[in-house]
């Protein structure tokens, strides 16, 4: 299975865009601002990665992205903040991908909301089938 994850312009609170299922059904997603594939700062480089789930510590049973050139642990996950801490933003990620139902506004920043229904939701539709994730 192959999914398409299209990107809106990244800004300083982060970078939106949505993720469609073969059913047609759309998620939210966001990431961090692009900074050059920065660990831990940057949202991932455009491409194509594998994904299949993962046991995290922190976030449970959830999709990690595979082969993100020098980079490890990129989840696809729940939060709603994706945004440059160091111009004052609040995050909610290191490089992962978050989902949400919806876009909306915390604390006077663009956030994606409703993001723990989205991933159950992107979890049990996707059965916990490995799939291909396209970035562009």
């Amino acid at each position: 299975m192959k999914l398409t994850l299209t990107r809106e312009q990244s800004r300083d609170y982060g970078t939106f865009g949505t993720i469609t299922l073969p059913d047609g059904k759309t998620f939210y997603t966001l990431e961090l601002p692009d900074k050059d594939n920065k660990r831990q700062v940057s949202c991932i480089p455009k491409g194509s990665y594998q994904c299949r789930i993962v046991n995290s510590a922190k976030f449970g049973k959830v999709y990690g992205v595979c082969g993100v050139p020098n980079r490890i642990a990129i989840l696809i996950h729940a939060g709603n903040y994706g945004g440059d801490i160091e111009k004052g933003y609040r995050t909610d990620i290191q490089g992962c991908i978050l989902l949400g139902k919806a876009k909306g506004n915390l604390n006077n920043q663009p956030v994606v909301t409703s993001s723990r229904v989205a991933l159950k939701e992107f979890m049990t539709d996707l059965n916990n089938e490995p799939f291909e994730l396209l970035i562009k």
